[in-house]
């Protein structure tokens, strides 16, 4: 089969791959590989050298991950013994328990809420300063509110609000 490649081959694939996470250059991965950056820039087309790349960066993300969940266990012990340490001033406990919640993940919804509720409540500010000033009036039942109609041969007053008695229906209005 084309697909398949050496054992040899493999290896120096492998090893190129593992230069080249490092960053190294192709001239710095050729001279340690002992060919030419020609043959390395040829090998990097190769479908087998791409498997190699992707299942290295693969492993590496594990290994990475356990390493970060190793560390992240030896900080918590570390902000523990801060924590309930006897000669600890109150504001290392204070700040060692404030770690602890920020990475478990305690308070940050609330935090969040709050400062979601801030964004709304600015953007309500931002529209109300934006409307025209309005007054609200209380009227008591019964109470009409015109104005005098500039509009010839229109009716004297313009009725702009009417508060009915709680006795009365709201119906059609109906000229009398």
């Amino acid at each position: 089969m084309a697909d398949e490649i050496s054992e040899r081959h493999r290896e120096e694939l492998e090893s190129f791959a593992r230069l080249r996470m490092q960053r190294l250059t192709y001239e710095e991965c050729a001279r340690r590989l002992r060919v030419s950056a020609r043959t390395l820039k040829r090998w990097a087309l190769e479908p087998a050298y791409a498997q190699i790349w992707s299942d290295l960066k693969q492993y590496w993300r594990d290994s990475a991950q356990g390493r970060v969940a190793e560390a992240g266990e030896l900080a918590i012990a570390t902000l523990i013994d801060l924590m309930t340490g006897p000669k600890t001033s109150a504001l290392v406990r204070y700040y060692a328990a404030k770690a602890i919640g920020d990475w478990a993940g305690i308070g940050t919804e609330a935090a969040a809420k709050v400062q979601d509720d801030r964004d709304e409540l600015n953007e309500i500010y931002r529209l109300l300063a934006k409307r025209p000033p309005q007054v609200n009036v209380q009227l008591p039942p019964g109470t009409l509110i015109a104005t005098p109609s500039s509009t010839p041969g229109e009716p004297t007053a313009q009725v702009l609000a009417v508060r009915p008695s709680p006795d009365v229906l709201i119906g059609e209005a109906r000229e009398a």
